[in-house]
């Protein structure tokens, strides 16, 4: 027989990105993560990228990513 596995999910957000950039701690701040925003082609508050979070809290994943501060609208970013 095999084993049940359970997954506990927390949900919080959408989060500002300097909220975000905020979560450092290696074993709260782990998991899955979205990022919305706009898009000068494809309009506002769209999916542009989805991420994991597994080796490092997802604050220090997110800032390995510059593209998201060189964006157009960087205030319209969620996450």
């Amino acid at each position: 027989m095999t084993p049940t596995t359970y997954v506990h999910i927390v949900w919080t957000g959408p989060l500002t990105l300097d909220t975000a950039e905020a979560l450092q701690d290696e074993k709260e701040h782990v998991g899955l993560y979205q990022v919305y925003g706009g898009h000068v082609v494809y309009g506002t508050d769209l999916l542009l990228y989805i991420g994991k979070a597994g080796r490092q809290p997802i604050g220090r994943r997110l800032a390995q990513e510059k593209w998201w501060r060189q964006h157009h609208d960087t205030d319209s970013i969620r996450v």
